[in-house]
């Protein structure tokens, strides 16, 4: 026997849930949903694994000075996490997280869209933890989906992990030994016609 899909109305009433229940140590309530929708619009594909990368990339941007100290605003920031930098309705839900019905405005339709949903919004909840999966990522890419104009500026990055379909990446640290570039500019962009079907294409900054 199996167990009924979430409905739309339960997962608004899990989004508010979740987000009211932060503790010390935790994203507030409003920095859990604009995790929550990040990690969905760019990783649900995935699976809890990568959502847990793009979270992890998100609060490791917000404990560096060089970045928002917070959730939202880093993930509002102009032109950095693809999903959100090409939809109106997006930008104005990170700007108000509080305001807006999440599962609606991210479209968790069906019942596995809504289940990676709550998954996205239990994982952004959780305190931090050690090992980063990401290894210190400040930037993530997908490679075959990319803009191969701007594969040097990552390529020219360190390389820190593989999850899913995303390569993670960091500046390299001072004095560190440069190896070889962080992604092949060559076959970069080579799935690039997938990404009408909504899935991004690069997926943290677009560089300088």
């Amino acid at each position: 026997m199996t167990r009924g899909s979430p409905g739309l109305a339960a997962l608004a009433a899990a989004v508010l849930a979740i987000a009211a229940t932060a503790r010390a140590g935790e994203p507030s309530g409003r920095e859990v949903r604009c995790l929550g929708l990040v990690a969905f619009t760019e990783a649900a594909v995935d699976g809890p694994p990568g959502m847990a990368a793009v979270i992890r990339v998100v609060r490791n941007r917000v404990a560096d000075p060089r970045f928002p100290e917070d959730a939202c605003a880093a993930v509002a920031q102009v032109a950095q996490f693809q999903p959100v930098a090409q939809s109106a309705v997006l930008r104005r839900v990170v700007r108000d997280p509080e305001g807006y019905d999440i599962p609606r405005a991210v479209g968790a339709r069906s019942p596995h869209a809504r289940r990676l949903l709550l998954e996205a919004l239990r994982l952004a909840r959780e305190p931090l933890r050690s090992p980063d999966p990401t290894r210190g990522a400040l930037y993530f890419v997908n490679p075959d989906l990319m803009d191969a104009g701007r594969c040097p500026w990552f390529a020219a990055l360190r390389r820190t992990a593989r999850i899913g379909g995303h390569v993670f990446l960091a500046e390299h640290r001072p004095g560190e030994a440069r190896g070889g570039p962080a992604l092949d500019c060559a076959a970069a962009g080579a799935g690039r016609p997938a990404a009408r079907t909504g899935r991004s294409v690069v997926a943290a900054t677009d560089g300088p």
